[in-house]
């Protein structure tokens, strides 16, 4: 199954979202809506979710806790407008976000320390956002 919902909320293609590594079930996605009468809730999971107009958001007081602390917690999220879910990546180029609270302030291209500027398409999988278009 590609999207499993929770309490049976709506997720429809074209609603805006934000998507976090789920923290408590490895190989997981959260997606919580960012818009309609349940914004702020958990949509439900997937392994892979696909967004377009992908944009990045790193909690600055969410950062300082993880660092002072040494512990994970949900402070750093991809956000876009939902196309689907999928079970796994799709084979095609991508160029690889992706952000680590120790080492960095924001989302960087993975083997330098660029930030991504693209607003375009890609896949949150793994531990990674997938761009499809060159940044």
């Amino acid at each position: 199954m590609s999207f499993e919902p929770k309490e049976g909320r709506q997720l429809e293609s074209g609603m805006r979202v934000r998507t976090y590594v789920n923290l408590n079930r490895p190989g997981y996605i959260s997606i919580m809506l960012d818009e309609g009468p349940d914004k702020g809730k958990i949509a439900g999971y997937a392994r892979c979710v696909k967004l377009d107009d992908i944009t990045f958001q790193v909690s600055a007081k969410g950062q300082e806790r993880v660092r002072r602390q040494r512990r994970k917690a949900v402070h750093a999220f991809a956000k876009g407008t939902y196309q689907g879910s999928l079970d796994s990546l799709p084979a095609e180029p991508f160029t690889e976000a992706t952000y680590c609270p120790y080492s960095n302030q924001h989302f960087v291209i993975r083997g330098t320390q660029n930030e991504p500027q693209s607003n375009g398409p890609g896949y949150v999988a793994g531990k990674s956002v997938w761009l499809t278009r060159p940044v």
